[in-house]
């Protein structure tokens, strides 16, 4: 016996779960650049 949507949520949740790992590494790069631009900005202003 089959679950409806068994076969729709295996072709979703990899796709879904890919886009989260893509959103998590620009996350990442977002926060190490504003990180720069702060550290830069605090230390010109010292």
């Amino acid at each position: 016996m089959v679950v409806p949507g068994t076969e729709a949520a295996a072709l979703i949740v990899p796709s879904l779960a890919g886009s989260l790992a893509t959103v998590l590494d620009q996350r990442r790069l977002l926060a190490g650049r504003i990180e720069e631009l702060l550290d830069a900005t605090l230390f010109r202003r010292s």
